[in-house]
């Protein structure tokens, strides 16, 4: 049914941006803390936590997205 088609392609489209731009997002945040260049600003531990304390709120919103779906 379409209400199907659509709740799958949202969970898709939700999972899609944080692997193609979250994730990325936060290899960048953690190779700044590791390597960071002068032009930079410092990323802290405190931001990485932070940083995916958010990330993980989306990861639990996609998982219960697919769980609905099943």
């Amino acid at each position: 049914p379409e209400e199907a088609s659509g709740r799958i392609r949202a969970a898709i489209g939700k999972a899609n941006l944080l692997v193609s731009q979250k994730f990325v997002q936060f290899i960048d945040l953690c190779n700044n803390h590791m390597q960071r260049s002068p032009d930079e600003r410092e990323t802290k531990w405190e931001d990485l936590q932070g940083f995916w304390d958010i990330v993980r709120i989306q990861i639990d919103n996609v998982d219960e997205m697919f769980a609905e779906i099943e």
